[in-house]
């Protein structure tokens, strides 16, 4: 198996020397802060690395900690500040460490997430004390597994996989203080134990079902070609991590808000991305959906718990239930489609944006149309509309009913048109240019103002002084909450062949009292 593991006794070694420090927290604390200050991953106005904690909602640094915390910053930075720290370390504890040159196999951690103890005023007194024993016993389990050390492992991984921030987790943790004996439950080795090795892995595992987990594997693979140990193995599932994303997933329709008010909509449409909010949360890759309760019982204490529900799923299905090729809908509120189109990427964190939990998006149609009088959209952020039936008789799904709205640019029937009178001195639509935008108001015997929809045809005809048909108009807008509708320039009179003449108005009566008002009504096929 080629890959560099020479980081496997280094962090052995570290675990170690970290458990003398189990009465003595502060200064590993001490030691943890000289450290990062002197990598330049600490100071009073950046907390991204999780390494403030927080009371009051005042930034504080923290006076106590857990080993499992400390161990994570082994990896969540980039490979030269993990050298970097393990050389200090060695040297503010008197260590004989060899400094790693590969961290193959170790599974990363996004900064925000390398606590595993939610902020001062949210933990219980002693929360920190369960992990520290759980970082005792499972080294002693480690040494030496008999039946009592066992017994001792798992009755304290119960009581820890219980805490918020923890779950799955813990594994990743404990494969970090021994790699050759505990195995990470990473998305990457539980998909690759899933479809490769028939082990399906639905819930985090209890004491007991995390030992069996290891017990199986360390048999497993034996018959995997160039694997020998747990370590060798997470690089394996890390080397395929892509093979399994979309598999045996069928493309689902979605819709989605894009911001208060449609704020987002902007940035999806230039940067051909979608994205939702929760940026204190840090990257959520990898995630999974309990953690992600945890995160936003840390970061956002204050949700009420149906909230804090809708928001759960919607992040979970942002992150872990959208799949490239899945169609998503965008919506303003809860009257308004904007566009759809295509996913064509995979959860991703872009640190450096203002919207930072992303996908990319292929628009496929771009439509800003306003939902029929009396009906709204789904109101989550978020929601699979894949399954929803509908009770239009032309089609079976709701989303198969939004994407039409949104090609025929809200139409529910076929086009029709109308007649335009106008006579208004202070605007005509034989000046103004190709593509204008006009509002008009509705008048009192205006009933046409009230059927017309987006795309409809409109005959402008000018009263005074012209008395003649100037241009063909559409409707770009329906009619609003203050009777107004607007009405868009298409095309000149001079540019449109055959057209009626004023003569043939009068002759079908169509300019009969109606040469000092504006009205709008229905020609028909006649």
């Amino acid at each position: 198996m080629n890959g560099n593991f020479d980081w496997v006794p280094i962090y052995k070694k570290i675990a170690r020397k970290v458990l003398e420090f189990k009465d003595n927290r502060k200064e590993l604390l001490n030691i943890m802060y000289d450290i990062l200050e002197s990598i330049g991953k600490f100071n009073d106005d950046d907390d991204k690395n999780c390494n403030f904690d927080r009371l009051k909602n005042e930034r504080i640094k923290y006076d106590d900690f857990d080993p499992f915390s400390f161990m994570n910053r082994l990896a969540c930075y980039g490979f030269d500040a993990r050298k970097e720290f393990i050389k200090l370390f060695e040297e503010k504890t008197n260590m004989d460490l060899l400094v790693p040159t590969g961290f193959d196999g170790i599974p990363s951690v996004y900064p925000r997430q390398t606590c595993m103890i939610r902020f001062k005023e949210q933990r219980e007194d002693t929360d920190i004390d369960k992990l520290w024993n759980l970082f005792e016993s499972s080294i002693k389990y480690a040494d030496e597994p008999n039946k009592d050390n066992e017994q001792n492992f798992i009755r304290n991984y119960d009581i820890v996989r219980k805490l918020p921030l923890c779950k799955y987790n813990i594994s990743c943790c404990l494969f970090r203080l021994n790699p050759d004996f505990y195995i990470s439950l990473d998305v990457n080795s539980i998909n690759y134990m899933k479809y490769n090795l028939d082990i399906n892995i639905k819930h985090c595992p209890s004491g007991e079902e995390y030992i069996d987990i290891i017990k199986i594997m360390k048999n497993k693979i034996k018959n995997i070609k160039d694997i020998n140990t747990l370590y060798e193995f997470s690089y394996l599932a890390w080397l395929n991590r892509d093979k399994y994303k979309n598999k045996l997933n069928k493309n689902k329709v979605w819709i989605l808000a894009c911001g208060e008010s449609g704020k987002l909509w902007d940035d999806f449409k230039d940067t051909n991305t979608i994205s939702i909010g929760w940026n204190d949360l840090g990257n959520l890759t990898n995630i999974d959906s309990d953690e992600i309760k945890d995160l936003l019982d840390k970061y956002y204490p204050n949700s009420n718990n149906s909230s804090r529900a809708n928001d759960k799923l919607a992040i979970d299905n942002f992150v872990n239930g959208i799949h490239i090729g899945d169609t998503i809908i965008i919506k303003k509120g809860s009257k308004t489609l904007v566009a759809y189109g295509k996913v064509m990427s995979d959860y991703y964190y872009a640190e450096n944006e203002e919207y930072k939990n992303k996908r990319k998006v292929v628009w496929e149609k771009i439509n800003e149309v306003t939902m029929p009088e009396n009906e709204q959209l789904v109101q989550k952020t978020l929601t699979d509309i894949t399954n929803i039936p509908t009770n239009d008789k032309r089609f079976k799904f709701y989303y198969e009913r939004l994407l039409s709205l949104i090609n025929e640019g809200g139409r529910m029937n076929k086009v029709k048109y109308y007649f335009l009178v106008t006579n208004r001195s202070d605007f005509s639509f034989k000046t103004c240019g190709i593509g204008h935008e006009e509002e008009f108001k509705k008048t009192k015997i205006g009933q046409c103002f009230t059927e017309v929809e987006i795309g409809d045809k409109i005959i402008c005809y000018e009263a005074h002084p012209l008395k003649r048909i100037v241009a063909l108009c559409e409707i770009s807008s329906r009619l609003d909450e203050n009777n107004l509708i607007k009405i868009k320039k298409v095309a000149d009179i001079d540019s449109l062949e055959n057209v009626i003449s004023y003569e043939d108005l009068k002759k079908y009566n169509i300019t009969s009292n109606i040469d000092n008002r504006i009205t709008l009504f229905e020609l028909n096929e006649n």
